[in-house]
């Protein structure tokens, strides 16, 4: 989880420095969805996690999804008044 998540947080910081909007949707749905398999994917029991950090760790798989889910309504919004 750690150097995957590392991975995707760089190349956000690069897609955000060059705007590549479409880019950023689907790094942000990545997270969201490493955030989510660290929670129920497989052999998240083998590593049973504090209800607290599990809970904490949801949370920000759901911003990230939301962040993403934004960004994507404002390039179909874009697209739509070009």
């Amino acid at each position: 989880l750690g150097e995957a998540l590392r991975y995707y947080l760089a190349a956000l910081a690069e897609e955000q420095a060059t705007d590549d909007r479409p880019a950023q949707v689907s790094t942000l749905m990545n997270i969201a969805w490493l955030h989510f398999d660290g929670l129920v994917g497989p052999g998240s029991e083998a590593r049973p996690l504090d209800p607290a950090v599990r809970t904490a760790a949801f949370r920000r798989s759901e911003e990230y999804y939301g962040q993403a889910l934004a960004r994507a309504r404002s390039l179909r919004d874009r697209a739509a008044a070009a």
